[in-house]
């Protein structure tokens, strides 16, 4: 069945009913931010020479306390932290940097489950007389991740902004799954940012493509019988009227397997739209595309 991919990757994301199919005003392709030392301001590309804050910078930032690593490092209060991932961009000609990190929770977790998250803190700075100026810090900006870990960022893939909305700039941050035998679950880690106060709000995660090549038959007399395939969604932002939340689509390219385990070809066309839902606070899947 083509409806295999989105069965497979919709992991986060819950159906919803009732959405319009109202087409939307203005559909752009996010933009990739192309070196740590870039900003995309939605437009141009600007080159900041100025070295942004080091990991342990960011760290004392959010905790108010010096940490001696910049991953698991123990709190004062019990918590393990580390950085995760930083990125510059621009909006209103004005430059900026964020640095998101993650921290578990108080008490120790023998064994943690999918659903024990991790809690993302955020600081953002301003770039001013070619200083980086802290604006920001929010202890908790939402959770995500599982088994008392945050999500792997995807090195491999680049992070991107979408600066056409009034208010907001979205930010999507690659992630990647390692899952058993081989395969890799792809996502993108979608952020908000409110240039007027300077908080951010995590929106949830969006399913991206997957890759399985690492474990499948590369050779017919493989005794490994499962058949390679890998898929790369492109994520698009589309702007609607009378709306503050943009929608967001992903459109899968590559190959996938039915449920017989046969290769299909996707064409393009293959896609999940998403929208914001005020209750949850997050994006949720609400339209597919798979024939």
């Amino acid at each position: 069945m083509r409806k295999n991919l989105f069965s497979t990757l919709i992991i986060i994301g819950t159906l919803a009913a009732g959405c319009t199919d109202k087409a939307p005003a203005t559909v752009a392709t996010v933009s990739p931010a192309s070196s740590e030392n870039s900003v995309d301001s939605g437009k141009t590309t600007v080159l900041i020479t100025t070295a942004t804050p080091t990991e342990k910078v960011v760290l004392a930032d959010v905790y108010k306390q010096s940490l001696q690593e910049t991953t698991s490092s123990q709190l004062s209060d019990g918590r393990y932290a580390g950085y995760w991932t930083g990125q510059q961009f621009s909006r209103d000609g004005k430059n900026y940097f964020v640095a998101f990190t993650e921290a578990t929770p108080p008490s120790e977790i023998e064994y943690p489950a999918p659903e024990d998250k991790v809690t993302i803190s955020q600081a953002t700075y301003e770039l001013a007389n070619n200083q980086w100026q802290l604006k920001s810090v929010q202890d908790d900006v939402g959770q995500f991740g599982g088994n008392n870990k945050a999500p792997t960022v995807d090195t491999a893939r680049k992070t991107t902004v979408f600066n056409n909305v009034q208010g907001k700039l979205f930010l999507s941050v690659p992630s990647v799954l390692f899952a058993n035998m081989g395969i890799q679950l792809f996502s993108s880690e979608i952020f908000v940012f409110s240039p007027e106060n300077g908080n951010w709000k995590y929106l949830g995660s969006v399913k991206t493509g997957s890759d399985n090549t690492a474990g499948c038959s590369h050779e017919a007399d493989s005794a490994t019988k499962t058949k390679c395939a890998r898929s790369n969604g492109k994520l698009q932002f589309s702007v609607i009227e009378n709306s503050d939340w943009p929608e967001l689509k992903i459109v899968f390219e590559g190959t996938e397997l039915d449920d017989q385990g046969n290769v299909l070809a996707l064409s393009g066309k293959e896609s999940v739209t998403y929208r914001y839902v005020e209750k949850s606070s997050s994006y949720e899947a609400v339209r597919q595309n798979f024939d």
